[in-house]
């Protein structure tokens, strides 16, 4: 969003550069969730890893190049966005296949404090960046983190492997549908997501271009 605007100077275009990322989760977040179901989720996060660290590293290349446009920042955005939204529910699932049943609750505490955590800490430190070496390389470190997770899982073996066979007995659309039916069946299910889509619509948004 920042390199949008100081590109650009146009409120617009930092708006679009930010909702361009958003987008793909609104649309994809639930195929994708279908997916960590009926595929091998470690191979899901090991491929998403590497498509958003080649995404990182291309655009790196790009503004190191000087051939930066608008329609790359757009690019990278939107591949960034499709990237998350394909691996966002797979690393959800991954936490109930890494720990025992007991410590469940605790493990998803922790995921979600250290996501949170680098959401409060991450664009002070990529602010800090920018002033003292400049756009390039924040990107650079997004590319070297995206490697080095794709590492990680390399070496990761869950406790539990997901069982894919219930899923497959019916088709992708069949699951897809089964899933809305218990959201909205549901009702604390219901306002938690209905209760987070408004943070990410109207609050989210909001401090991104603020920002």
């Amino acid at each position: 969003g920042w390199l949008a605007l100081q590109v650009t100077n146009s409120p617009f275009q930092v708006g679009a550069v930010t909702g361009l990322r958003g987008l793909p989760m609104l649309f994809m977040g639930p195929p994708s969730g279908v997916l960590a179901d009926r595929i091998d989720r470690r191979k899901i996060l090991l491929a998403s890893q590497l498509f958003l660290a080649l995404s990182a590293l291309i655009f790196t290349a790009i503004i190191w190049t000087d051939h930066l446009q608008v329609w790359h920042m757009y690019a990278f955005s939107l591949a960034t966005g499709v990237g998350w939204a394909i691996q966002n529910p797979v690393r959800q699932s991954l936490v109930a296949n890494s720990v025992p049943r007991r410590d469940l609750p605790n493990a998803v505490a922790l995921n979600s404090t250290a996501f949170n955590a680098m959401r409060i800490v991450g664009p002070g430190a990529g602010g800090a960046l920018i002033a003292a070496f400049g756009f390039t390389l924040n990107f650079g470190i997004q590319a070297a983190a995206y490697l080095g997770v794709f590492v990680l899982v390399l070496f990761y073996r869950p406790m539990e492997v997901n069982d894919s066979t219930a899923a497959r007995r019916q088709s992708a659309f069949a699951n897809l549908q089964e899933g809305f039916r218990y959201v909205l069946s549901n009702k604390v299910i219901l306002s938690l997501i209905a209760t987070t889509m408004t943070v990410m619509v109207f609050v989210m948004s909001f401090a991104s271009t603020q920002m």
